[in-house]
């Protein structure tokens, strides 16, 4: 299935498939949680209102540009990544 055909599902089978495909990160804008999953070859995002309280809808693609938002708060510092916790890394 690819982000087009993924759109045409009713929201029910859109929030089956979502549940079973990989969980990758949460963000909040404003009154709305935006949950991000990895569908293999596209990303989906399973929008939620807290008012009233449903799934409002689902938006999927395929291009890392709309990653954006997660991506601007991590701090691969923070996490404690670097080139050297990778196998092979030890080239100095």
């Amino acid at each position: 299935m690819n982000a087009f055909g993924f759109l045409l599902l009713n929201k029910e089978q859109q929030t089956d498939i979502v549940l079973k495909s990989a969980y990758l990160d949460v963000r909040v804008e404003e009154d709305n949680v935006i949950l991000l999953f990895d569908l293999g070859g596209f990303y989906a995002e399973m929008h939620y209102a807290y008012s009233p309280n449903k799934i409002t809808k689902f938006t999927a693609f395929k291009s890392t540009a709309p990653l954006a938002p997660y991506l601007k708060d991590i701090n691969i510092a923070d996490n404690g990544i670097t080139l050297a916790n990778f196998p092979g890394a030890n080239w100095r």
